[in-house]
């Protein structure tokens, strides 16, 4: 946390834009999910003591920096060097990072395609209906292409990454 907050100078930021920049920083967890419930306990951690202050609700809060974060003089302790094990490349860890990305998008493409089968199901078996349920098909198609061209546009970057990593 000091490093996006301190370091990094972050400010204004959402719950997953602050995740996705400790995956990059940190390198150490590859499941977004669990990632992302990581730092949302810091950042509560951070309200409760007063070092940052939340405006907006759900999916559009924001988290600014407090005064009372400037004013600590925080010493970051050095991380102990171990001779022995071996941390994985950075970039190894953000390649298996897309891989989850692709698993994750591809879960809620199948939700989302459940939900178009049923709307579908609710327009034949109760045609006078259909004013209110057509627009939520809508959504949900607009969704699913959205969530498809996001898989694929993983699936070709892994495939070439794994041609690449073959030629070396």
């Amino acid at each position: 946390m000091h490093k996006l907050l301190i370091e990094n100078e972050m400010n204004g930021f959402s719950v997953t834009e602050l995740r996705d920049a400790s995956l990059t920083i940190d390198g150490v967890t590859t499941d977004i999910d669990l990632a992302r419930r990581k730092i949302y306990r810091q950042i509560m951690k951070l309200l409760k003591k007063g070092f940052l202050i939340s405006t907006g609700t759900g999916r559009s809060k924001r988290y600014f920096v407090s005064e009372e974060i400037k004013k600590l003089d925080v010493k970051v302790k050095k991380e102990r060097s171990q001779a022995v094990t071996t941390k994985p490349s950075k970039e190894l860890l953000d390649y298996s990072m897309l891989k989850n990305e692709q698993g994750h998008s591809q879960d809620q493409l199948q939700v989302v395609l459940g939900e178009i089968e049923e709307f579908q199901s609710l327009i034949k078996r109760f045609p006078s209906l259909h004013k209110y349920i057509k627009p939520q098909l809508d959504r949900a198609r607009v969704q699913s292409a959205k969530l498809q061209g996001k898989i694929n546009a993983l699936s070709v970057t892994l495939r070439e990454v794994n041609l690449a990593g073959r030629d070396c």
